[in-house]
């Protein structure tokens, strides 16, 4: 998810939080509904490097926010 990709799960997500591990630190930042709801944090050391995103489908939004994972898998 780069770019318009992030911009638009965050724009149609409930909540958006996003996991950076790199330089030896893990940071933290969240979004609720499009809009930044905590700035970019440290959170503790990391041996990782990498981005983790984690969101949920804002059901305002979609009448369903079932996910089917077949459909994703393939």
């Amino acid at each position: 998810l780069h770019g318009v990709g992030v911009s638009c799960v965050n724009a149609l997500s409930a909540w958006l939080e996003v996991t950076v591990d790199q330089g030896g630190q893990r940071h933290r930042m969240r979004f609720v509904r499009g809009k930044r709801d905590q700035e970019l944090v440290p959170i503790g050391p990391s041996a990782r490097t990498g981005t983790q995103v984690v969101w949920k489908a804002d059901h305002e939004i979609f009448s369903t926010t079932e996910i089917d994972y077949e459909i994703v898998s393939k």
